[in-house]
């Protein structure tokens, strides 16, 4: 785990920081506002979706984060955003099942809107699982030129919240660069501590978004579940498309046409999201296996080739020809272009997905419902607003530790002083993207070595053969093989502790 580059005071910076926030967090006090920072102003310009036919761009504006997906609240306003202008809002943002929310400043409100009577107002940045316009944060020209005449063609302000924690905690030289002006109102909630909020609430937030992490929901078959309907070029009699989802290993599909003209079509629901994709090849005659395979992925009059494949000659079972796609493709199609001993046709067992709704995989205020919480009692009752702002803080936390994390681990059992506070954020590491390299690092660095003396382990093989043909006869398991090894390896029988890895 190599650092990625940060200056010496920096780290430093981190560090005290971290240690700042691991206490604020064991005393369920309010985090810092380095950790809660949101600008007070952020440009947007309109990001235009190639595809669409209107050349206007028209917002809808709610006074608070609109409905979810199938949602019936109404909008309170619309507005237009010309070519080549800009939206501001502030820094606030909010993420729910539609999608990315951002807040219009007070002074864009009532330029758009009038005498409504807003007290806020809401414009969707960009909409989960549906194509479409979206905004885009940019710096104005007006305020880039302004800033280099006054500043210097190098200035940059601090505009992000990292930016804020390096230049509030890290001792440096000289003037300290500008911030720019925080939202108060917005840090004010990221700030807000529950009632009866402790460090376990937090203990227990964390777990609750490890559970519903990417890497605990990838080993579910969401075949049926993230699929709306399969074509195919051709097929047989018996062999028909409805067999590649069937899960059954004795039925297949089959193609019935000319070399080379074979495809299968999946058309995904809105907002599937596919991390990989298998075929399930039928290996009982060799010229029906496809020896190379092209991926095509879009909207069906706009298909963009995504990968060829050319799969291995011994290759009889699963192959996976797709994996971590970013964004959501309405159709994805597989051609055929040649297959084994120059066959013709086709011949697939079945076809598999592990696939995520682009919801799932973006932290947001729907994930905290109630059906959800039922195994995390002490987030049941808690604001969703409130669990989803407290899960960013999170977020960004892990974030930062994890930049100075080739710094603190090993964190040795005798460290004293103040870097003994950071022990408790332990849990919060299941949370970074070096999980499991952290897990095996600490796991090969704390296992002990082989001991000078094997010990001599005796097992009666006819008692525990007994034990086997009639548990009931050794109701306290004595006999059993485990029992016998687990008795035979005890520490107080070898005067050593042993390593059972």
């Amino acid at each position: 785990m190599r650092a990625g580059g940060e200056a010496p005071h920096q780290i430093l910076g981190r560090l005290r920081f971290l240690l700042q926030c691991s206490e604020c967090f064991r005393r369920a006090q309010a985090l810092p506002p380095a950790l809660c920072y949101v600008p007070r102003e952020v440009q947007y310009k309109i990001c235009k979706d190639p595809a669409a036919a209107a050349a206007r761009s028209l917002l809808s504006v709610w006074d608070s984060p609109g409905p979810a997906r199938g949602g019936k609240r109404a909008a309170r306003a619309t507005i237009e955003v010309r070519k080549g202008g800009c939206l501001r809002a502030t820094g606030e943002e909010y993420c729910n099942g539609a999608g990315l929310w951002v807040k219009l400043s007070k002074e864009q409100l009532e330029e758009y809107t009038g005498t409504r009577g807003l007290e806020e107002g809401w414009v969707l940045a960009q909409r989960f699982g549906e194509r479409g316009d979206k905004l885009v944060p940019v710096d104005s020209v007006q305020r880039i030129q302004c800033q280099h005449q006054t500043l210097g063609v190098d200035y940059r302000p601090a505009v992000s919240w990292e930016q804020v924690v390096d230049l509030t905690y890290s001792m440096r030289l000289g003037e300290m660069p500008r911030l720019l002006e925080q939202d108060e109102a917005a840090v004010q909630k990221f700030r807000f501590v529950p009632p009866g909020w402790t460090y376990e609430h937090d203990m227990e937030l964390g777990r609750f978004l490890y559970d519903h992490s990417e890497k605990r929901l990838q080993h579910v078959d969401c075949t049926k579940e993230h699929i709306n309907s399969i074509e195919v070029s051709s097929h047989t009699e018996d062999c028909v498309a409805a067999h590649l989802t069937d899960k059954l290993t004795y039925t297949f599909w089959e193609s019935s046409g000319p070399p080379g003209q074979h495809w299968v079509r999946l058309n995904m629901k809105k907002g599937a999201i596919v991390k990989r994709l298998w075929l399930m090849l039928d290996g009982q005659s060799n010229s029906y296996v496809p020896r190379r395979v092209a991926v095509y992925g879009g909207t069906l009059s706009r298909l963009q080739h995504l990968r060829t494949v050319l799969i291995n000659e011994n290759s009889y079972q699963n192959v996976c020809i797709l994996r971590d796609m970013k964004t959501h493709m309405p159709v994805l199609e597989i051609r055929f272009l040649e297959c084994r001993d120059q066959g013709y046709n086709v011949r697939l067992q079945g076809i598999k997905i592990m696939s995520f709704w682009e919801w799932d995989l973006i932290l947001n205020a729907d994930m905290f419902q109630p059906a959800r919480l039922v195994r995390y009692p002490l987030l049941e009752g808690v604001d969703a607003d409130v669990l989803y702002r407290r899960a960013v803080l999170i977020q960004r936390f892990v974030q930062l530790l994890e930049s100075v994390l080739c710094y603190l681990i090993p964190l040795s059992e005798d460290s004293i002083g103040t870097f003994n506070a950071l022990r408790s954020m332990k849990p919060f590491l299941l949370l970074s993207k070096q999980s499991e390299a952290l897990i095996a690092h600490c796991l090969q660095s704390s296992e002990s070595s082989a001991p000078h003396t094997l010990p001599k382990l005796y097992i009666n093989r006819l008692l525990a053969q007994e034990h086997r043909a009639n548990p009931a006869l050794d109701p306290s398991c004595r006999n059993a093989v485990f029992t016998q090894l687990y008795d035979g390896l005890r520490s107080s029988k070898n005067n050593q502790p042993l390593d059972y890895r």
